[in-house]
């Protein structure tokens, strides 16, 4: 029921995108979540999709985990477009809200299935130095995020087992009416809420042991190098940016 959400998952392959500073990365993300808020027609919106599936080829990840990443969140984007219709009444806005939706989803999937959930943890510590300035533990701060994004695939994981231990004991999942589905869902919860909160006590007493936050001054064990290639995607990511920045002032 869930396998098709890949949130939170890495992809284990060597590509040049894997091999990206995860700092760049996760600029090169924001630079493309700005990005969105200045499309305005469908050229546009064609132009950013050539632009991710040229990276997707790059980063060799299978089309059919990208599509997968989207039909997992089907019924989030089928009510985004219906809520966005009502509001709104023009369906041209309510599909432009569900593109943005799809284009987030699938260039957040090529960042998380393309870094390390430790590489993410060092590039956010990084970008996140300006906040030691009010007293902000940023390695805390990396980490809580880092470990809600690794969190993700494990619940994941879990509730699919629960499903099957359930639909073994003849609970009907799938082709049973709306009260049952509810029903069933509910029988789910209890215990993957129970496993989780078991697991991160495990991840706590595990970090406790390792002595982690007892020293303020901590290294690391291996720097992630900025290159060229790294210069080179994040000036690309700005000049898209910019491009997009000035048809919306030459359309308007």
């Amino acid at each position: 029921m869930f396998n098709s959400i890949i949130c939170g998952k890495y992809y284990p392959i060597q590509s040049s995108i894997h091999n990206l500073n995860p700092i760049s990365k996760i600029i090169c993300t924001l630079l493309f979540l700005i990005t969105l808020l200045f499309i305005n027609n469908y050229w546009l919106f064609g132009l950013l999709l050539a632009f991710i599936i040229i990276l997707i080829i790059i980063a060799r990840i299978p089309i059919t985990l990208i599509i997968n990443s989207i039909l997992g969140l089907k019924w989030l984007i089928i009510f985004i477009f219906i809520f966005d219709y009502l509001v709104t009444k023009n369906i041209t806005l309510a599909v432009s809200s569900s593109s943005r939706i799809i284009l987030i989803v699938v260039y957040t999937s090529i960042l998380t299935m393309t870094t390390k959930p430790k590489d993410i943890t060092y590039a956010l510590e990084q970008l996140l130095w300006p906040l030691k300035l009010f007293k902000i533990s940023t390695e805390q701060l990396a980490l809580i995020i880092s470990l809600a994004i690794q969190f993700i695939p494990n619940v994941i994981e879990q509730a699919n087992k629960i499903l099957k231990s359930q639909a073994s004991r003849g609970i009907d999942f799938k082709y049973s009416n709306i009260r049952g589905k509810i029903l069933a869902l509910t029988t789910m919860l209890v215990p993957l809420f129970i496993l989780s909160f078991k697991r991160a006590d495990d991840l706590a007493d595990a970090m406790e042991i390792r002595l982690y936050g007892y020293d303020k001054t901590r290294t690391h064990y291996r720097l992630n190098q900025w290159t060229t290639y790294d210069n080179n995607i994040v000036v690309l990511h700005m000049m898209i940016l910019i491009i997009f920045i000035l048809s919306e002032v030459v359309w308007l």
